[in-house]
């Protein structure tokens, strides 16, 4: 995977973690991590937390598309 440096963290992904206790916040942010910035899927997630990993990770996806369009220089215009 490209090299990513950052990734848009949402409010509701805030929101997400606040309803976790701090075992699994660690793990969700740790799977986000992980996912985002070494293309890493996650494995053994907790029955708490992969219901909330399967909400973020198509936002992680878009995310990730959307910085390498830019990469490229977005989408061209046809003519």
């Amino acid at each position: 995977m490209d090299e990513i440096k950052k990734i848009s963290f949402f409010a509701s992904y805030g929101e997400a973690l606040q309803s976790l206790d701090d075992r699994s916040a660690g793990q969700l942010i740790k799977a986000m991590c992980s996912y985002a910035f070494d293309g890493k899927e996650p494995d053994k997630l907790s029955s708490k937390v992969k219901p909330m990993w399967l909400l973020v990770k198509p936002n992680l996806d878009t995310s990730l598309k959307k910085i390498k369009s830019g990469r490229k220089g977005g989408k061209q215009n046809a003519s």
